[in-house]
């Protein structure tokens, strides 16, 4: 969800609430979303960095996944490392399931399944010449684990569409958009600015549109595009998810990719300005996340 969308939506909200009140009733703001200090920041990012990370399982993932379901050349034969799927189509309304993933990346146990859609507009039970579209749905449970960090992570990704390879054999760009709903229970020693371990219990909404090289072997960084990574927090004393300290978290987490192992990051938590309040770098393989001025 971008913040201009966000905005919008509230905006929306607060009109009918306005409305609601009736003629010649005063009408109240609602309460602003509370500000975040800088170390609030850095946990949240610290978060979000390793819920995206390739290497610990997080949700870039799907996206890997979904790139290497597309082969390099123009072949009709499946990737001998997939499970060939022969489904009806009562498999799911309108498409066959050509494939379906099972796999382990660090301690994430992922469930992906592919959907293949031809230039007429047809879903196919294999992939064929005449596909311009693959859409992935996933599932994801495990432990997102690193040094002062472990965390409960779910992930669903539903849909993950991939366009814009369908006429060019090779290294060509692919365009990937999708959504994706996380929630982590974290407990860590806040990595960028110090101090004792912190509790979270953590829910998320992630949209992105971005481009990736065809090769998923040399390629393994998306080299354009964003994604908003919007996140509730609720901090915690404990490891137990009902311990909770009143205190509750807001913001918009911006991930833009530039071809490098290394993306920028913003987050902002104002909802008068797409400018970020705090800015950092984000290792895509890693998780680590580090301030920038």
């Amino acid at each position: 969800m971008t913040p201009t969308f966000r905005r919008l939506c509230l905006g929306a909200a607060l009109l009918i609430a306005v409305l609601s009140t009736g003629c010649g009733k005063k009408s109240t703001k609602p309460n602003p979303i509370p500000p975040i200090t800088q170390a609030q920041s850095d946990d949240l990012v610290q978060q979000a960095g390793m819920a995206a990370s390739i290497d610990h399982g997080g949700w870039l993932v799907d996206i890997l996944s979904t790139l290497e379901s597309i082969p390099l050349g123009r072949s009709t034969l499946p990737a001998m490392n997939r499970r060939v799927l022969r489904s009806p189509a009562s498999a799911r309304p309108g498409a066959f399931a050509e494939r379906d993933t099972l796999f382990t990346r660090a301690s994430m146990n992922y469930s992906i399944f592919y959907f293949y859609t031809s230039t007429s507009g047809d879903s196919l039970g294999a992939w064929a010449d005449s596909v311009t579209q693959v859409d992935a749905t996933s599932h994801a449970t495990g432990t997102l684990t690193d040094t002062g960090f472990s965390a409960f992570y779910r992930h669903d990704g539903d849909p993950v569409t991939a366009i814009g390879f369908a006429d060019t054999v090779g290294p060509d760009t692919i365009s990937f958009t999708g959504v994706g709903d996380d929630s982590l229970l974290a407990s860590f020693t806040p990595a960028i600015r110090g101090g004792a371990t912190v509790f979270y219990s953590t829910t998320g909404f992630t949209d992105f549109d971005i481009t990736m090289l065809r090769n998923p072997a040399t390629n393994v960084f998306p080299i354009a595009g964003t994604a908003n990574v919007f996140l509730f927090e609720d901090q915690l004393r404990s490891a137990n998810p009902t311990d909770l300290t009143g205190s509750t978290l807001e913001a918009t987490v911006t991930i833009t990719f530039n071809g490098t192992q290394n993306a920028t990051v913003g987050v902002t938590n104002e909802l008068e300005s797409d400018t970020p309040q705090f800015r950092y770098t984000l290792d895509l393989r890693t998780g680590h996340v580090q301030r920038l001025p």
